[in-house]
């Protein structure tokens, strides 16, 4: 009496480029692979005290969004206070949030400026199948908090955030990136050193566009526009495929609005 066996399929899977793999990492993309039982566990929310990863320990909320929630943790080899960027749990199994999310982590982490938040680490909790991303904690306010909060800027404090946004826009630009998203809120006003000046640091990459890749598959097909509506370049309203000079559009409504307090 004769036996069969089936080749057991790849255990894993790239949120990028969807193959499956045995591997911890990605061989085409380089980024951590996925449980395969990823679509079938049910979502899981992280709670506080829980450690993400087996490195990040969840420490307290700071703030959510739509997709996201950021808690303060501590890496805990290194005990470093980081912000931990979870994806909300009814996105965490939707493969659409979960690829944008990883295409923030790897835009971010192709830049090195300083007027650009840090990324340390991210990937999939293989316990909780969470999205994570570990970023700088930054300790300040975003510029729209600040305009809420003092009014208008004086032109010389608005040209020096200007610069230093600028500073950021172009290094992404020469990377390739697009962040199309560009807005008061995602730009961080963080004390300097003692005795010194702001640093100003550009957040949320999570809709960027890397033009150096092939986008067979986009994340939002054209004609689909994406973005916050005020701040967006006509022909990001329009749905058509964004480029450099979207975020210059952008970046000059977010500065019209610092200097004047109105868009």
């Amino acid at each position: 009496m004769g036996t069969s066996s089936e080749a057991q399929s790849p255990s894993r899977f790239c949120p990028l480029c969807d193959g499956r793999f045995d591997a911890d990492v990605c061989p085409l993309d380089g980024v951590p692979t996925v449980r395969g039982d990823f679509d079938a566990a049910p979502p899981e929310d992280a709670a506080l005290g829980r450690v993400i990863a087996g490195r990040f320990r969840v420490e307290r909320l700071l703030g959510q969004g739509a997709t996201g929630r950021v808690y303060a943790a501590t890496q805990l080899s290194v005990e470093r206070p980081v912000a931990l960027k979870l994806l909300q749990p009814h996105h965490a199994r939707d493969r659409h949030h979960v690829r944008r999310f990883y295409r923030e982590a790897r835009a971010a982490t192709r830049l090195e400026s300083r007027h650009v938040v840090r990324v340390y680490d991210f990937g999939v909790d293989d316990e909780t199948l969470t999205p994570f991303i570990a970023m700088e904690l930054l300790r300040g306010e975003t510029l729209r908090d600040r305009l809420r909060r003092e009014g208008p800027m004086r032109p010389a404090a608005a040209a020096r955030v200007g610069l230093e946004i600028a500073q950021a826009l172009v290094e992404a630009d020469a990377a390739g990136i697009v962040h199309r998203d560009l807005k008061p809120a995602n730009i961080m006003l963080v004390p300097g050193d003692v005795g010194g000046a702001e640093i100003v640091k550009v957040t949320d990459f999570g809709v960027a566009k890397d033009l150096g890749r092939d986008d067979t598959e986009t994340l939002t097909q054209r004609g689909a526009a994406i973005g916050t509506p005020a701040y967006m370049a006509p022909e990001q309203l329009r749905g058509a495929l964004a480029d450099a000079k979207a975020d210059q559009f952008s970046f000059c409504v977010a500065l019209y609005e610092a200097l004047l307090g109105q868009r």
